[in-house]
């Protein structure tokens, strides 16, 4: 009896190694016929025909092809980007497959995450007291260095995909974006720094929140920065700060605003990017909020040698690369000589369009890509404010090193 039960341990222990071995026969074949066509195959049926002649060989574990594809396509998918990216699409669009018919939420090691909402969002770990504090003092150096040459300024926290008071994790998930925010504006206002919490707007309103991300990108969309640039118009108007001028609605009111619906700008979503697009399957559209009156800009980027000039609409659409170190633009039509300095990230690529309608200059400076002395071009330029906007998730030294 000891012999019978021996041998049939043997078989399936056997019956499991072959398994295994099949299993990782057909995934390398899988990911051969994957780079022989490239992003011309069609991912869905290749993947559910490649699922069918699985099961049909090993009805018993229909799954475990899809961990090992799971787990294979991950790594491929994660070789240089610029340098294989035809190579790399077609593993990230099998990897965001399987992710999605395996019910995963957390992904790529829990740095990307499905809300609840069936929204994509970046997970961010909790930044240290020491370096919050250590943000927020170069912040405050900036200010008082503004404050000496009488230049106004301004900190501007803008809004993140998980709403401060409704996250919507998977039961589990921990999320510290928020909270880094939260803590390094207590520190500015110990300091005494001026600044606007737009994640204010709609704190109880977690829904409108949410509808104005794009779910598969961390950007927020045209509408939520046009609310937020009201929003803080009316903030500084109550305040009777000296520095709502800087943000008048002159001619923005949503009665003197019009709406386009085009695709989405961003190509290649950024989160998306990193799953396929199959995952979430939620092709987005894009409202843009333009004035109805005309408008006259000129818009510089040296570094990309460009120079376009014309309404808002034929200046901005389509989009330079957010990732410049300095671009220049100038409104024609309004009658003031204000020059504002707005430092920030690809965030403000849709708020820029707001803040240049009722200022005459306006210089996007990003802190990651500047090289420059920041201290030096703010004395040869002397602007009337320098707003400095991010979002909770850019505690990162690349955007505070200039200061």
């Amino acid at each position: 009896m000891n012999d019978n039960i021996n041998t049939e341990r043997k078989m399936e222990s056997a019956r499991t190694y072959a398994n295994r071995i099949l299993g990782f026969l057909f995934c390398l074949y899988l990911f051969i016929v994957v780079i022989q066509f490239g992003c011309s195959t069609n991912i869905k049926e290749f993947y559910w025909s490649a699922r069918w002649k699985y099961e049909q060989l090993n009805e018993s574990k229909p799954n475990q092809l899809l961990f090992n594809l799971a787990e294979g396509a991950g790594h491929a998918s994660n070789i240089q980007y610029k340098k294989y990216r035809d190579i790399r699409r077609p593993y990230i669009e099998l990897y965001g497959i399987c992710q999605k018919h395996l019910g995963k939420d957390c992904l790529l090691n829990d740095y990307l995450v499905r809300l609840n909402n069936n929204q994509l969002t970046f997970l961010n770990p909790r930044v240290s007291d020491k370096d919050i504090e250590l943000y927020a003092q170069k912040t405050q150096h900036l200010f008082n260095e503004l404050n000496r040459k009488k230049i106004p300024f301004l900190f501007v926290m803008f809004p993140y995909k998980t709403h401060k008071e409704a996250p919507n994790l998977p039961r589990g998930v921990k999320d510290y974006t928020n909270d880094n925010a939260d803590r390094f504006l207590q520190c500015l206002e110990k300091k005494k720094v001026p600044f606007i919490d737009v994640r204010q707007l709609y704190i109880d309103d977690p829904d409108r929140h949410y509808q104005l991300f794009y779910s598969g990108d961390h950007h927020w969309k045209p509408e939520y920065a046009y609310e937020s640039y009201l929003y803080i118009s009316k903030i500084l108007s109550e305040q009777k700060s000296a520095s709502a001028h800087f943000f008048s609605c002159t001619g923005m009111e949503y009665k003197d605003m019009k709406r386009i619906d085009c695709e989405n700008p961003f190509s290649i979503p950024s989160q998306e990017a990193l799953v396929g697009t199959s995952y979430l399957n939620k092709p987005e559209k894009t409202t843009f909020i333009i004035p109805k009156a005309h408008t006259d800009f000129i818009l510089e980027c040296s570094n990309l040698n460009l120079e376009k000039t014309g309404d808002l609409q034929s200046v901005f659409f389509p989009f330079f690369n957010p990732l410049q170190p300095i671009v220049h633009i100038h409104n024609n039509l309004v009658q003031n000589d204000n020059k504002v300095i707005l430092i920030s990230d690809s965030y403000s690529l849709f708020f820029i369009h707001f803040i240049s309608l009722n200022n005459h200059n306006v210089d996007y400076i990003d802190p990651r890509v500047y090289n420059d002395d920041l201290y030096e071009y703010i004395q040869t330029t002397h602007p009337d404010i320098v707003i400095f906007a991010i979002n909770p998730s850019c505690f990162l030294n690349s955007i505070f090193k200039k200061f």
